[in-house]
């Protein structure tokens, strides 16, 4: 499932933090795949809990509600 307010979002954010956000990805279902885990020396180096996606979402959500109210209002007219 890919929700359109997190599409939305990542068109937001700046190219270098989604191109970041898919390699993260990528190695993740690449390890995932070989059954591997990340060097103990790179786990070190990762910020989990740094979060780049939610202040965007925030940003995002509000603005897709109201284009949906609009959109309904908008067919029943």
């Amino acid at each position: 499932m890919y929700d359109l307010d997190v599409k939305e979002a990542l068109n937001w954010l700046p190219r270098e933090i989604v191109d970041a956000r898919n390699q993260r990805l990528k190695r993740a279902m690449d390890l995932s795949l070989k059954h591997e885990y990340l060097p103990e020396e790179l786990q070190a180096m990762q910020t989990p809990f740094r979060s780049y996606l939610q202040e965007m979402l925030a940003l995002v959500i509000p603005i897709s509600s109201k284009r949906s109210t609009h959109e309904i209002f908008k067919s029943e007219g």
